[in-house]
């Protein structure tokens, strides 16, 4: 089986780049961008649209499709092969809330109008998209006649994962006349998902148990670039000798932070009655203002959704924020040689690039504060995939 994966992201395709067990040839800009600047605005306009032109300008310019044959276990350039089943995620500024809202007004739209096309003249058995919620089902719908449509919004904890908040419209869009469905696909998802959100044992406070060097490096990297100087050396031979939590990190915190963390704690406290320091659970977004957004675990005994900004996800009890590597493992990306082990990447180089090494703590935050859960990513896929047959495959 051929399987594709698509990506936009400027951070994802430099990765992809690197020495990996694939391979990206050119390393493209981010499409929104490219739509918005690159195309001449004339080539936009209603009366002179030219969606070959489009598609072509979008292609040569990189969008990149990392074709994956299951017979080599390898990844290839984009080719004359037409995968099987193709993952696929445009642009989510034209929903999201933290995006510009246009829907189709927005330039956005033109990657959806390109890579619609390109299915339909490829003829791609199967499609997945994801997608914010607020992408309506009929948006996706429209440019599909010839598909069926699964769509599912589902979050983390469907797959035994509640700590983490990050809810998505998943779609798997197979083609009528290459794809068979053998069974409902969402009632086999919903199966799968009842047995592991009974085994779900996550809480927030698990992510804390961070190493010493591994937090020691992002406080090092914050007290330069908010202080201009190194981390104190007593600081850095006290955990060393003690551990994370004989030092109280809140002294990296800007003037901000510290007064949306301490009206955290006074909301937490008329709230519940209960002291803020005092639970362990407890995670708040001190790049918000405490004393009027709600932020926090203590409703929904999850972390707060993941931003891209260099805001810090803090705890009180802990006196210290959720590491970049922290918040990557909460969207079940492996960060410990142990997780690894178990997928395969044994060699120090795959090591190294899977865990990002090469990519400062703002730069893990852009992935984790913007790619799906990758372990429902893979339940989701698994589910579909299960569900049907290619009918040019035995």
């Amino acid at each position: 089986m051929l399987l594709a994966v698509q990506d936009n992201d400027p951070g994802c395709q430099r990765h992809l780049a690197q020495p990996l067990p694939w391979h990206a040839e050119h390393v493209l800009d981010d499409m929104t961008a490219l739509i918005d600047h690159r195309l001449d605005p004339l080539e936009l306009h209603p009366d002179n649209l030219d969606y070959g032109v489009i598609l072509q300008k979008i292609l040569s310019s990189g969008l990149t499709l990392q074709i994956w044959c299951a017979s080599c276990g390898d990844f290839h350039a984009q080719s004359d092969l037409v995968a099987d089943w193709e993952g696929d995620s445009t642009p989510c500024t034209m929903w999201s809330s933290s995006g510009r809202e246009k829907h189709l007004a927005d330039p956005a739209n033109f990657v959806w109008i390109c890579t619609t096309r390109r299915h339909h003249l490829t003829a791609t058995p199967a499609i997945m998209y994801d997608n914010v919620t607020k992408q309506p089902a009929w948006f996706v719908a429209k440019d599909h006649p010839s598909r069926l449509m699964f769509r599912l919004e589902r979050a983390p904890r469907h797959v035994g994962f509640k700590f983490t908040n990050r809810l998505r419209a998943l779609t798997f869009m197979p083609r009528t006349d290459k794809v068979q469905v053998r069974r409902d696909p969402a009632a086999l998802f919903d199966a799968v998902s009842a047995l592991l959100q009974a085994r779900d044992l996550t809480r927030p406070g698990m992510l804390f148990e961070q190493s010493e060097i591994e937090f020691l490096v992002e406080a090092q990297m914050l007290c330069q670039r908010r202080f201009e100087q190194e981390l104190p050396c007593h600081i850095i031979a006290q955990v060393l000798q003690e551990g994370l939590n004989a030092v109280d990190f809140t002294f990296l915190l800007n003037a901000r932070e510290v007064c949306s963390l301490n009206d955290f704690a006074e909301r937490y406290r008329n709230m519940t009655g209960m002291d803020a320091f005092q639970n362990p659970d407890l995670v708040v977004f001190v790049g918000d203002n405490g004393s009027t957004h709600l932020s926090w675990s203590a409703v929904s005994n999850a972390l707060p959704t993941t931003r891209m900004n260099t805001g810090l996800l803090c705890a009180p009890y802990w006196r210290r924020w959720v590491s970049s590597r922290k918040l990557l493992t909460s969207l079940r990306i492996p960060q410990t040689q142990r997780h690894l082990a178990s997928l395969g990447f044994m060699s120090p180089s795959e090591v190294a690039n899977f865990q990002f090494e090469n990519l400062l703590p703002r730069a893990r935050k852009k992935w984790a504060g913007n790619c799906v859960h990758a372990a429902l990513a893979g339940v989701f896929l698994a589910c579909m995939l299960s569900s049907v047959r290619l009918n040019h495959r035995n």
